[in-house]
């Protein structure tokens, strides 16, 4: 699932950089949308040739509902918390630092290309942390970068400051989902299969 993040990072630290060099070129938006169209059109049928099919996948029939534990609640909230400063990060820089610090378009949209680096770099060697501290450490870790970089968002009064902001919430929220989606997953395997001693267990004998 790393390399997975990871290269979906890598695609999205891409799209930014070339929307940076569009704005610092001054091109206009539809040729621009018209270029990607066709480069994100030809990638995609290109990888359709890739892509496994595998039959017989779905035999067993639709899985059980199961309401999930608690445990897997309050991690789906840390992940949600993580998705959200994502979003809101990739959707608002450019536009904080071009409205509210009066950057230029090439410069705001720089902000965006440097949030996704830095998270794509923490994905690619998100595994090797987490091996190392554990995931509960690594998020906690990430959850105290991410809030330094909001108050730098919050408090800047320059471009560099805010950038900087960006790029260090991006840091600190790289790993938490990831991280979250194994943890409530594992949660909810282990509640909804029993256990290995109650199934081996024999039957005792009147």
């Amino acid at each position: 699932m790393s390399s997975l993040h990871g290269m979906w990072s890598a695609g999205a630290l891409i799209g930014s950089a070339g929307g940076t060099l569009a704005a610092h070129l001054g091109s206009d938006a539809r040729v621009h949308h018209l270029i990607a169209a066709l480069i994100l059109t030809a990638l995609g049928v290109g990888a359709c040739h890739w892509v496994l099919d595998i039959p017989g996948c779905r035999r067993g029939g639709p899985a059980r509902f199961t309401l999930p534990p608690k445990s897997a609640l309050l991690i789906g909230a840390v992940g949600f918390c993580a998705v959200f400063a994502e979003g809101a990060s990739l959707d608002w820089s450019a536009v904080f630092l071009h409205d509210q610090l009066g950057t230029s378009a090439g410069l705001a949209a720089a902000s965006t290309t440097g949030f996704m680096l830095t998270m794509a770099v923490a994905r690619l060697v998100g595994d090797a942390v987490v091996n190392r501290f554990g995931s509960v450490r690594t998020v906690r870790a990430g959850g105290l970068l991410a809030v330094g970089g909001g108050l730098l968002i919050v408090l800047a009064d320059n471009p560099a400051l805010a950038m900087g902001g960006f790029a260090l919430l991006g840091l600190g929220i790289a790993v938490v989902v990831r991280s979250a989606s194994r943890r409530r997953a594992a949660a909810v395997r282990t509640r909804a299969r029993p256990s290995r001693a109650s199934r081996r267990s024999p039957t005792p004998r009147a």
